[in-house]
């Protein structure tokens, strides 16, 4: 029952636009319009190259959704997941040793945001775990 309810066209287009959604709106759209437009931060470099790997991912979640699951579409989610997690993890290092509570930037549920891009990709990349355990030929 499990194995059938993956391999099923519906669930599998409503996954990706759901991933692709959750993608867009919840880490990006906190970021950009939480952080930016309420709080008035402005973002480092090393953000906005993850927030843009992140539009990507959505982007090519779409694309996916559209024009079906090809070979360039999963390469490019790959590349940009593991370019964002490279990103992510890189961003951390260069903070997190210099961080003793008063934080770079505001906490999210406790953590800076820095470190969600991290949990991000890692999510991203688990996707794309999934996306080719259940794809079809």
């Amino acid at each position: 029952m499990f194995e059938r309810f993956f391999t099923s066209e519906r669930v599998f287009r409503f996954l990706l636009a759901t991933g692709a959604l959750l993608l867009v709106a919840i880490p990006v759209g906190i970021a950009c319009f939480g952080l930016g437009f309420v709080i008035g931060e402005n973002p480092c470099i090393m953000c906005w190259v993850e927030r843009f790997a992140m539009v990507y991912l959505g982007v090519l979640l779409m694309m996916m959704l559209r024009y079906g699951v090809r070979t360039r579409y999963l390469a490019a989610y790959a590349f940009w997941a593991f370019a964002g997690l490279y990103f992510g993890l890189r961003h951390t290092g260069n903070l997190i040793w210099r961080d003793i509570g008063q934080g770079f930037g505001s906490a999210i549920l406790g953590a800076h945001t820095y470190s969600w891009a991290v949990f991000v990709y890692w999510l991203a990349v688990l996707s794309l775990f999934f996306i080719l355990l259940f794809m079809r030929k």
